[in-house]
């Protein structure tokens, strides 16, 4: 949630109570609509009995607690990928990692398109006159609200869609997984929050509108083709573009390496305990 709503945050649109509420809707309402988009994907990543799933989702969680320590925005989607990928080496089913490469490719190309299409979309921005300096202010708080909706919306879709089907798409399930949207939120990092909307580049309102409205586009289009993408990357990379539109004169780097070298890591993690457990 914190990487939907971060930028909402860092331009200083919204507190972090209402951030909440408009994560927790925009969750519901993708998990809910179209959360079932993933289910081809999970048939093959989650094709383990109980106790294999079990312990899927119990290393999940310890990357989890390694990223809370360190205030990264990490990828769910990667790190499971990363472990189904050591599982299937595991039981020899080589046969179906012609799906990974697919989420895999995704990975690599999805940061690069996200930092040009920000980049793009922010110089054609500046180069957009307004009479009505007042008019523009609000029409982009707007936009940047919306956005954030929507980035919730695709997180919800494709990262929460492709939890539950770990369980499958039910009444309980639905319920289980709002009220752990809701717990969830209740635990909204600030340390997150900051890096994504304040480290790594100094938000203004257009800056954090494009960012996250690249995010979404990107998240929206690896969910039509049932490919776990992350929003995370999305919007960091996206973050990226922006402020190499702006000449870098506000970018800080540290953080931006830390992000990457955990995406890294996890997956690495992932794939090794895949394999020896």
């Amino acid at each position: 949630m914190a990487t939907a709503v971060g930028t909402l945050v860092g331009s200083n649109i919204a507190n972090k109570k209402v951030a909440k509420i408009i994560g927790i809707t925009g969750f519901s309402t993708g998990l809910t609509v179209s959360g079932d988009v993933m289910l081809k994907t999970a048939k093959v990543i989650f094709n383990y009995n109980a106790e294999v799933l079990v312990f899927l989702l119990i290393t999940t969680i310890l990357i989890f607690i390694l990223a809370q320590v360190t205030r990264v925005p990490l990828s769910l989607t990667m790190a499971i990928v990363g472990i189904s990928i050591g599982l299937m080496i595991r039981y020899g089913r080589y046969s179906e990692l012609n799906i990974f490469a697919k989420i895999v490719f995704m990975w690599f190309l999805g940061p690069a398109f996200a930092v040009a299409l920000s980049f793009i979309l922010m110089k054609i921005y500046s180069k957009i006159k307004f009479n009505d300096i007042w008019k523009k202010s609000e029409f982009m708080r707007f936009l940047i609200i919306i956005f954030s909706f929507a980035s919730a919306y695709t997180l919800g879709e494709n990262t929460m869609g492709l939890i539950l089907s770990v369980y499958g798409f039910s009444t309980f399930s639905l319920i289980l997984s709002m009220i752990s949207i809701i717990l969830g939120s209740l635990f909204l990092s600030d340390g997150v929050l900051k890096r994504i909307g304040q480290e790594i580049f100094s938000m203004n309102y257009s800056s954090a509108m494009m960012s996250i409205a690249t995010s979404t586009v990107l998240v929206e289009i690896a969910s039509i083709f049932s490919i776990p993408f992350s929003n995370s990357q999305a919007i960091t990379f996206s973050i990226l573009g922006v402020a190499f539109s702006n000449k870098i004169r506000f970018l800080i780097y540290r953080p931006i390496l830390r992000i990457i070298s955990i995406w890294i890591i996890s997956p690495l993690i992932g794939i090794i305990m895949g394999i020896i457990i």
